[in-house]
């Protein structure tokens, strides 16, 4: 009987070991339970911008012309630019 006592003692964790082992546990699962919150706040965030500016279908033109920006005809500056074009062809 000496020899299970000893054997059991073996495998035993002081009480210093098991306070670690659950402070390790419990910030692990405090660690855990703020990534999930912030993992949950950023999605939701995202979602919310997303549905803020909806792309607007056929909104058409190029983005110059959307902020104002005007073609301008090559006529205006070069008048003869076109028969010189044609008659090289």
């Amino acid at each position: 009987m000496v020899f299970v006592a000893q054997h059991s003692t073996l495998n035993v964790m002081s009480k210093e070991q098991h306070a670690l082992e659950f402070e390790k546990i419990i910030s692990q699962g405090r660690e855990r339970k703020r990534n999930e919150e912030l993992a949950a706040r950023i999605f939701s965030n995202d979602g919310q911008r997303r549905a803020s500016a909806p792309l607007k279908p056929g909104s058409g033109g190029s983005l110059a012309s959307r902020v104002g920006v005007k073609k301008v005809c090559m006529h205006a500056f070069f008048p003869h630019a076109e028969d010189r074009i044609l008659n090289k062809g």
